[in-house]
């Protein structure tokens, strides 16, 4: 924390940013993972946020932990 870069948004992974920053790296150990919840679809390998134009007809939310630990990836659109 006492080594942040002078930018006004943190957009590193540390600390406790609510699930606002735009383009998340995929950091597989983030306490955010059990508490963020995104969608993945009957059908699909990925996970979505809530709006993406791929949750069309099925939207079934889950934990990001739980989606990447049952081996969805991020969605090339929304980010997941």
């Amino acid at each position: 924390m006492d080594t942040l870069k002078a930018g006004a948004s943190s957009g590193s992974s540390s600390g406790g940013s609510s699930s606002d920053s735009s383009s998340v790296p995929a950091a597989y150990s983030s306490s955010d993972d059990q508490s963020e919840t995104v969608y993945v679809t009957d059908t699909g390998s990925k996970y979505h946020r809530a709006g993406c134009r791929y949750l069309r007809k099925s939207q079934i939310p889950m934990s990001l932990s739980e989606a990447k630990r049952q081996g969805y990836t991020a969605c090339s659109v929304c980010g997941g």
